[in-house]
């Protein structure tokens, strides 16, 4: 039995094809080939397919945990993952939309279907995971929302809100309502170390790069430091007896 008939007894006739292709890349060349996105339903079965055949590894990318749609690599085995591009992108679509109807757009602005991950509502408009090929065409040609042209945007994973996302709530005390200070309440760090990390641009405020430790906060602002995740102070003060400001923030981690 072929490779192409082996996954055809689990998978649809398009997922066994890419499926068969990625082995054979994996096989013949030595180095991992990479499926389209594929529904989750039929990730499963495919991983189980490849976990009877000698010889090579595999490992699933859909840009975030529990992901609907996601891509297969296929690698020989013993290859070492480390630092392996699975060619994946994070865009935000600055627009009011349903995500099926907004997949539908994409498409009519030349993207294939299956370039497209999963596509959800978030802070700001539509947020989706696209193949890196997607990714640029959409930031170079944008699309029409309902016959309007929307904003693209290249998306920072931390910065938006996947579907099933954990949330928890943190509830502290700062003396002032410094980036740094309310940093320090959601990530695991010192108040130092996260000082440092603003200063070398690794935090955004609100989507904007900010530099300075003691940029001023307020209520509804979001916070992100790149590798760690995402706030959002949702409620500011009251003044305890101590002169400390009550804060309750909403943290997200980072993937």
């Amino acid at each position: 039995m072929d490779l192409l008939d082996k996954f055809r007894r689990s998978l649809k006739e398009d997922e066994a094809t890419m499926l068969a292709k990625a082995c054979e890349v994996a096989l013949e060349r030595g180095k991992p080939g990479t499926t389209a996105f594929i529904d989750a339903v039929s990730v499963g079965p495919a991983r189980s397919a490849l976990d009877e055949m000698a010889g090579v590894d595999s490992r699933v990318f859909g840009g975030y945990r529990g992901a609907a749609r996601a891509r297969i690599a296929v690698a020989p085995a013993g290859y070492d993952w480390e630092g392996f591009d699975p060619s994946i992108g994070y865009i935000l679509i600055r627009a009011e939309a349903d995500p099926e109807e907004t997949v539908a757009y994409m498409r009519a602005a030349g993207v294939l279907e299956s370039d497209i991950g999963d596509v959800f509502r978030t802070d700001g408009g539509i947020g989706a995971v696209v193949s890196s090929a997607a990714k640029a065409r959409l930031l170079s040609r944008g699309v029409d929302i309902g016959g309007l042209p929307a904003e693209v945007a290249e998306a920072d994973p931390t910065e938006l809100s996947f579907p099933g996302q954990a949330r928890r709530e943190i509830k502290s005390t700062v003396n002032s309502m410094r980036l740094d200070a309310i940093a320090a309440c959601g990530f695991p760090a010192s108040r130092t170390r996260l000082a440092q990390e603003i200063e070398i641009g690794r935090a955004k405020l609100n989507g904007r790069t900010v530099t300075d430790p003691s940029a001023r906060v307020k209520q509804g602002d979001t916070i992100v430091i790149r590798g760690r995740g995402r706030m959002i102070v949702e409620e500011e003060g009251p003044i305890t007896k101590k002169g400390r400001i009550l804060l309750r923030i909403s943290k997200y981690s980072a993937l």
